[in-house]
């Protein structure tokens, strides 16, 4: 279920930033620019340990741990 978004941010961008944006909008396949600038701050403010504790966490879940890593 999607939580309610009840802020938001607003920022400037030049002309050459904004098409930077969109091309990797559409390299992503995120849905909308919005969509991929709120993932890529979530990420920046999570810090950098973050995508290795979420797939540690799916991994506990699916109990397949990390068990190619000693093969």
């Amino acid at each position: 279920m999607s939580q309610r978004r009840d802020h938001s941010c607003i920022f400037r961008t030049t002309d050459a930033e904004w098409e930077a944006i969109l091309a990797a909008v559409r390299a992503s396949g995120a849905r909308s620019a919005s969509e991929f600038i709120r993932e890529a701050v979530m990420r920046a403010v999570e810090g950098p340990d973050a995508l290795e504790q979420r797939v540690e966490a799916i991994e506990r879940r699916l109990g397949i741990g990390r068990r190619l890593e000693g093969e």
